[in-house]
């Protein structure tokens, strides 16, 4: 519907000769339908991380699996997937854009990710013990969407806004 009546606005803006307003409004139309097709592959692939780069010995550890698995950069996390940097570090990506990276010792368990089919507000939660972990938040595109952070000593919770803490 929201593309629809930006799509009508700009045909009525055309017919009228309002060419600069025609093409605005067919552009918000685009950036909104590349939008929903962004969310509409996330959720079908259920991509909520990958591993953009590592150092050292860094494994994972699949959702509802008992087993450790060697990582390698490239690597799709999903929700309930673990992370742990034995030796070394890794950086991840997630798909809000947020970027985080492990060092020895850290084990990070992606506890949440969900994106609210009506607002397509995202949520994303990590639960992070060990070592220190850096956490670069970016600035969210729909309201209600977040990022928390949490450790045995604090939690981190980033409403939309773009944040780097270290925790």
């Amino acid at each position: 519907e929201e593309i629809s009546a930006l799509v009508e606005s700009g045909k009525e803006a055309f017919a009228q000769k309002k060419i600069s307003e025609a093409e605005a409004l067919v552009k918000q139309a685009e950036d909104r339908l590349s939008q929903l097709d962004d969310e509409l592959s996330r959720l079908e692939s259920g991509y909520t991380a990958r591993i953009v780069s590592m150092e050292g010995a860094v494994k994972i550890k699949r959702a509802g699996d008992f087993r450790w698995l060697d990582a390698k950069p490239g690597m799709d996390l999903k929700e309930g997937d673990k992370i742990h940097c034995v030796r070394g570090s890794a950086e991840t990506l997630y798909s809000n854009g947020d970027k985080q990276v492990l060092w020895s010792g850290s084990l990070c368990e992606i506890y949440e990710s969900q994106v609210d089919p009506e607002t397509s507000a995202e949520t994303l939660s990590v639960r992070v013990s060990g070592a220190t972990t850096e956490m670069q938040t970016v600035k969210k595109r729909h309201e209600g969407s977040y990022t928390r952070v949490l450790t045995e000593q604090a939690t981190l919770e980033a409403p939309g806004s773009e944040e780097t803490a270290f925790l």
